[in-house]
């Protein structure tokens, strides 16, 4: 006869909070490994050119201002609709602790969702870069 398996308890609202916070840092880490790649690369390209070992390449220049602007707005209004500024700085009652889970899971979702523009144009400049 078959055992019975124990139904699965329902995680506790927040109870993973710290698991993806912990990710979040980590894909932050790796996106700013792959971004002092890319910086390396660009600085010795531009250094090349700078000496006459290599042709300017404007395209990439170009390319790397445009990005520039384009992270920097896309921060801008991802921070503006997440809910960073949120957090109260005492938290009374029971009530207002289980209300800091739910604003830390925001500030979280926040966070990723401000990272992710930067985290994908990276790796496809690193991608990129590494073939010139």
């Amino acid at each position: 006869m078959p055992k019975k398996r124990p139904a699965p308890r329902k995680p506790k609202p927040g109870s993973d909070l710290f698991s993806r916070s912990m990710s979040f840092w980590f894909e932050a880490g790796q996106m700013m490994l792959g971004s002092g790649e890319v910086i390396t690369r660009r600085m010795d390209m531009l250094g090349r050119s700078m000496r006459g070992e290599a042709p300017f390449d404007l395209a990439e220049i170009s390319r790397m201002w445009h990005e520039k602007f384009v992270a920097g707005i896309s921060l801008a209004f991802t921070l503006n609709q997440s809910a960073l500024g949120a957090l109260p700085v005492f938290f009374p009652t029971l009530k207002g602790a289980t209300d800091a889970s739910a604003i830390l899971e925001s500030q979280l979702q926040g966070l990723t969702s401000a990272l992710r523009p930067y985290r994908k144009a990276v790796e496809a400049n690193r991608k990129r870069l590494r073939g010139k």
